[in-house]
């Protein structure tokens, strides 16, 4: 394999997708905030994370191609630049590209009935405002009008929750897991998501043994276990291990960024066509798995 070569082919897709999430990201925004303007209604909660989550992913991406060395990492690292490829940082920010994937998809683009939506996106929004809450109790100090405003949202989101007529219906061991409760209400949520990581993924028709593979890689830089701290070793010295893990990496931070982006392009049809030739190719060969 010519790595200079494949490196420069992997570093290009991802600069290329990473650009147009940006795009999409203001292209959006203008739509939502001219529809406002049109209804005279505010950005609903709804489309506010929506805009959220399709941001972080960008940010992440943004970052990523940061770190990456724009040139073949092999004459890149160890110069007189004292520059070191910072493969743990890369790693960590592409798990975040795809729990956020992952959670733009289970929240917006799985296509499920209205009741079990709202649960989904009052389930996210309850588990967000009680761990703000629970944040804000443990750092203390002057905070009471803070913890108060939380509190007023904790409650309405519970109450929501508690009204919802999909979250009714629901039973089995994953609810007694998520939903901790007292006296038949909702005391606590442990997840902000009904459906597990691996669920979501096979939902989404991606190889469960791929994606176990590539997940416990990346939380291993997340968490600093071994199998990471002694690849930072192998970074500085630039094994051939590491330059194999460095494509592996570019290569499905890139492919997660790409289904955001279709799945982008799903929930806004009218983008679509503002992208480039060449991002309508690369997400073509994601929805037909040849990426």
């Amino acid at each position: 394999m010519d790595f200079s070569q494949e490196y420069k082919r992997y570093l290009a897709n991802f600069s290329l997708l990473t650009k147009e999430s940006f795009e999409l990201s203001i292209q959006m925004s203008e739509l939502l905030l001219n529809f406002r303007e049109v209804s005279n209604n505010d950005v609903s909660n709804d489309d506010f994370l929506l805009l959220s989550l399709f941001s972080k992913i960008a940010l992440n991406a943004d970052s990523i191609l940061t770190l990456l060395p724009k040139g073949d990492p092999r004459s890149f690292i160890g110069t007189e630049n004292s520059k070191f490829l910072d493969l743990s940082s890369i790693a960590s920010l592409s798990r975040d590209v795809i729990d956020a994937s992952n959670a733009l998809f289970y929240l917006f683009t799985e296509r499920v009935g209205d009741s079990e939506h709202e649960f989904r996106v009052l389930l996210f929004g309850l588990h967000g405002w009680m761990r703000q809450k629970e944040f804000i109790e443990s750092v203390g100090g002057p905070n009471q009008e803070m913890l108060f405003n939380v509190s007023i949202e904790v409650d309405k989101f519970k109450n929501q929750l508690e009204a919802n007529s999909f979250f009714k219906g629901l039973e089995g061991e994953r609810v007694k897991k998520i939903f901790k409760r007292t006296e038949g209400r909702i005391e606590n949520v442990t997840d902000a998501m009904f459906l597990t990581r691996r669920e979501i993924t096979k939902i989404r028709g991606i190889d469960l043994s791929s994606y176990d593979a590539i997940y416990m890689f990346f939380s291993s830089h997340v968490h600093s276990f071994l199998m990471s701290v002694s690849l930072v070793g192998q970074t500085i010295t630039l094994s051939e291990k590491s330059l194999l893990f460095l494509l592996l990496t570019i290569k499905y931070a890139a492919y997660y960024l790409g289904l955001s982006l279709v799945d982008a392009t799903m929930l806004f049809p009218e983008v679509k066509e503002k992208l480039s030739s060449e991002s309508k190719e690369l997400l073509a060969n994601i929805v037909q798995g040849k990426f």
